[in-house]
């Protein structure tokens, strides 16, 4: 795309809270992100950006594991690291940090001249992936008639079962869209401008086994979903902006090693964060901060107090114009930056919360599914905007035209072509042939379209050449069934 600003964002609900994972709590710390929301309810947009800014963002969560102030012991043949110290902050100077320059390669890639809106929706969700889809239901079905003859009565709708192709497949997926409920949420990596989805994580709990290449050995769980979710974009100079259920000091440290800043509210109970900056007291519009190296901390007192971690800002304040009031307020850049940036996430949540498809029936890896394709769908869609920026197409009417070519263009195209395929096959004279080789098979084989429509897996190297769809057939039965029935998958 062509801005270079990323941001992610977490499930509400999906996650734990553990009392073990920080040293202390206070008040303050859960409603941090509250505060900062509200204060860019009040304030207009900050200083303008560099293009090369990113940003994360998550639903505010639980502490993560990781805030546990061991000492690093080296064990025999293990490998050395170095024993923590405590961190030394000191008051910051007004310096801008320095950070790497943005190398990366924004922007659409692909040549969509003449696209029309499924050509953007199949640059996601491509014939390949849908096949796939087909075979796997199927042999699904296969399963399932197997394990279960004995109890299924002859005309139960599992016994009706057909196999099903990409066409019917396609149809599915386009009624789904027509179907509204209940929406699902993951952890994402977005574009903060558009909301674009660059990456997302099914978080699956504190004993979760993920393990980006590349990433501490000292990592919690969710830093090291903020690792694998930007792994991608590293070294390239983006700027993440993070919530708070992510953000911790060694992270932000270890992403600043691998030339990536961030910025973002942070607990004041997370390990690491200095306590001195937490316990002093401050009065309404007053901020103060602490600096360690590249790393500043930023304490700002609004209607509650706000804690800000940044490797992209200095202490600097810019006034603001705060609704009810008529003299300006002065409030740090950083968190003006922040409210600017952090919204990506939420915009896909906007976009698609009117649109969703997910029944309240679905288990959680079927609505996963769905939701899957509606993200793809609002890629497509930010795709469009981006190619054609001066195209008045909305969400709704690039749902609409997709859904459309899914269903009733696919649909006349299948029947136009299976009135030709019935005509050919019943009228006119047919021999059956082996298929020919090709580069990389002496013998190729087909499957039996005939056994296939009975729900049987059988391959062929003869196949009918003289029918416009050129089917695998077995010779004797099937190929006499196939040009002599209409629904030649009847038994004779």
């Amino acid at each position: 795309m062509a801005s270079r600003r990323m941001t992610a964002q977490q499930v509400v609900g999906m996650l734990f809270k553990s009392s073990s994972d920080h040293d202390y709590e206070t008040d303050s710390a859960s409603e941090a992100e509250e505060e900062v929301r509200d204060s860019g309810s009040e304030v207009s947009a900050g200083e303008e950006s560099s293009d090369e800014e990113a940003t994360l963002s998550a639903d505010e969560g639980p502490v993560s594991e990781e805030d546990t102030d061991v000492p690093l012991v080296q064990q025999p043949g293990a490998l050395r690291f170095p024993v923590r110290r405590p961190e030394l902050w000191v008051a910051p100077n007004m310096e801008q940090p320095e950070f790497p320059a943005f190398t990366g390669l924004p922007g659409c890639r692909v040549n969509t001249e003449n696209f029309l809106p499924v050509n953007f929706f199949e640059l996601f969700v491509d014939d390949v992936f849908l096949e796939e889809i087909v075979e796997q239901t199927n042999l699904y079905a296969e399963k399932y008639l197997r394990d279960n003859a004995a109890r299924l009565r002859p005309h139960s709708r599992a016994a009706q079962w057909i196999p099903t192709n990409l066409e019917e497949i396609k149809r599915f997926l386009g009624s789904t869209f027509l179907a509204r409920g209940h929406d699902v949420e993951l952890n994402m990596l977005s574009e903060s401008s558009t909301g674009y989805v660059y990456n997302f994580h099914v978080y699956t709990g504190r004993d979760s086994s993920i393990d980006p290449p590349g990433c501490p050995p000292t990592f919690g769980v969710t830093e090291k979903i903020v690792w694998e979710l930007g792994r991608r974009l590293f070294n390239k100079g983006h700027h993440f902006y993070v919530d708070n259920f992510y953000i911790g000091v060694q992270l932000f440290k270890e992403l600043f090693r691998v030339d990536t800043v961030a910025c973002g509210t942070i607990r004041c109970n997370r390990k690491g964060y200095p306590r001195e900056l937490v316990c002093k007291k401050l009065e309404r519009g007053q901020c103060n901060a602490l600096q360690n190296d590249d790393l500043l901390a930023l304490k700002f007192s609004d209607r509650r107090d706000v804690y800000m971690l940044s490797t992209i800002h200095d202490e600097s304040t810019s006034p603001v114009t705060v609704w009810g009031q008529v003299a300006e307020v002065r409030k740090p850049v950083c968190i003006l930056n922040y409210n600017k940036h952090m919204g990506g996430v939420h915009r896909v949540d906007q976009r698609l919360e009117p649109y969703t498809a997910i029944r309240k029936s679905y288990v959680w890896y079927k609505k996963l599914a769905i939701h899957l394709f509606h993200l793809a769908t609002f890629n497509a869609f930010i795709v469009l905007k981006d190619r054609s920026p001066d195209s008045k197409m909305t969400f709704v009417k690039f749902q609409k035209s997709v859904i459309e070519s899914l269903i009733v263009v696919e649909q006349a195209r299948v029947t136009r072509e299976a009135v030709v395929e019935d005509v050919a096959r019943l009228k006119d004279r047919h021999f059956a042939e082996h298929i020919p080789p090709t580069p990389k098979k002496d013998f190729p084989a087909k499957k039996c379209r005939v056994c296939f429509r009975r729900g049987i897996r059988r391959e062929t190297q003869m196949y009918c050449p003289d029918s416009p769809s050129k089917p695998g057939l077995c010779v004797g039965g099937c190929f006499k069934n196939y040009h002599t029935q209409k629904n030649y998958w009847e038994q004779p």
